[in-house]
């Protein structure tokens, strides 16, 4: 871990002595001391739960940026993300579509790496309203599309917390649809044929005849 918080700020450190952009997308009076204040603490973060309340609310407040590849973001995304890679986090197309006045941001990749390198670079432009998905699309899974049941030992809060991951799930697994479990369908069984048995008659008019002669 240690190692990792050093990689970290090594990161940081790069970014911003490198702030890509010019003057006019820099916020002159927040400078790297009052970022480095910011990492300090997790207030940037929001969890998946929250995340996922939000889409099935359909916040209007919030705009989902996935910072990942075209391809990955082709593959799979979150509903209603926007694609803007972390290579194209100043071009013109984005900086139109990252009013930072009217949205919240949320940024999130497969993981916090990306994400974390783009709130950075946007912290910077001016945007005080941004955060990151924590953990990424790798925590969504494990949290809101496959959670696992906790043990029955477990508080009442967070049993309450798994019966809204397994609503966001079935929310999520099909589109915007009821989160209510659909009743399973049950073939009827076929009807049971009845067998009647038949037993011959006798021809008794015959037997009479031979009799006769």
């Amino acid at each position: 871990m240690y190692q990792n918080f050093i990689l970290f700020f090594s990161l940081l450190t790069l970014l911003i002595a490198c702030n890509p952009g010019d003057q006019n997308t820099r916020n002159t009076t927040y400078g790297p001391g009052d970022l480095l204040l910011e990492i300090a603490d997790d207030r940037r973060f929001i969890s998946t739960d929250d995340v996922a309340d939000r889409i099935i609310n359909k916040d209007p407040s919030i705009q989902l940026i996935d910072v990942r590849s075209a391809k990955e973001y082709q593959e799979f995304a979150l509903p209603d993300a926007i694609n803007i890679p972390l290579e194209g986090t100043f071009e013109e197309s984005a900086r139109t579509i990252m009013n930072f006045e009217k949205y919240t941001f949320i940024f999130y990749s497969n993981d916090d790496i990306l994400a974390e390198q783009v709130w950075i670079l946007n912290r910077r432009a001016g945007c005080t309203d941004c955060y990151i998905m924590k953990g990424g699309l790798n925590k969504w899974v494990e949290t809101i599309m496959d959670p696992k049941e906790p043990p029955a030992t477990a508080s009442s809060d967070i049993q309450e917390l798994y019966k809204f991951r397994q609503a966001a799930s079935r929310y999520f697994a099909g589109g915007s649809r009821e989160m209510n479990p659909e009743p399973f369908y049950v073939a009827p069984k076929p009807a049971t044929k009845k067998v009647v048995k038949l037993t011959p008659k006798k021809v008794e008019e015959e037997e009479e005849e031979e009799e006769g002669c």
